[in-house]
């Protein structure tokens, strides 16, 4: 076995969990992991921090990081008109779940002024035509930006994937470190709350960003995510003085 610390110039040779399609290969990466290194760690957020989760419980991991996750929609932004998307998923036929869509509106999960401003041009619908013309359009890429517009389809595959995750919280062991902003725009705290009452883990932590909404990892306190993950990483490895993670 051998012990081998990334950085965050790093990462790109660790497998990235899709939502929701690619998750068994994904698994077989984990494994494939486990099997190389003295410590293996998952983490993710939203949906991503779920699928970290349920990770756990097929690959033994070190620890997970759970920034945002994400089983009720209640945070502060949500529109009432969610309660018709939920009827939506249940009553339209299937082939409508790929014409109808919700489109994700500002402040788009970020509270940092100048990123709201970015994804309001990005989400411009001629931005998002021309995109697909650009030779190096990475800037505004889903990879970068994210996803405004989510069909039924997708909703409804992840409201599967929540039923599944909760479910499987109890068998959780691995310690955890959760993370979220206590003005989170799309998830209210009663989630963290929620994974934390839920999972077996006898180490477990919750920490509440004080100015960031949804998307933490990006927003203005992405250090703090950083280095709250760094030394969490540290404190279970071998390790001694933790390397520089911060968010660049």
């Amino acid at each position: 076995m051998r012990t081998k610390y990334m950085t965050h110039n790093e990462t790109d040779a660790l497998p990235r969990m899709k939502v929701p399609g690619a998750a068994e290969t994904d698994l077989f990466k984990l494994s494939f992991l486990r099997t190389r290194y003295t410590h293996v760690f998952a983490a993710g957020l939203s949906a991503g921090a779920l699928l970290a989760l349920k990770a756990s419980t097929h690959v033994r991991l070190d620890g997970i990081g759970v920034f945002s996750p994400t089983f009720f929609y209640d945070g502060w932004n949500v529109p009432r008109t969610k309660a018709l998307l939920d009827m939506a998923i249940g009553w339209f036929p299937r082939p409508l779940h790929y014409v109808f869509f919700h489109f994700d509106g500002f402040p788009y999960g970020i509270k940092h002024p100048a990123l709201q401003a970015r994804l309001r041009a990005a989400y411009n619908p001629m931005n998002r035509l021309l995109n697909a013309f650009r030779k190096r359009p990475r800037h505004y890429s889903s990879e970068a930006l994210g996803y405004p517009v989510f069909f039924l389809k997708t909703l409804a595959d992840l409201d599967r994937l929540y039923a599944v995750v909760a479910a499987d919280l109890p068998k959780i062991i691995a310690p955890t470190l959760v993370l979220q902003a206590s003005e989170d725009d799309f998830t209210s705290v009663r989630n963290s709350e929620f994974v934390l009452s839920q999972i077996a883990s006898a180490e477990k932590k919750l920490v509440l960003l004080d100015d960031s909404y949804h998307v933490i990892t990006v927003d203005r306190q992405r250090d703090v995510v950083a280095q709250e993950l760094q030394e969490f990483i540290a404190a279970h490895t071998n390790r001694g003085p933790a390397t520089d993670l911060s968010v660049v």
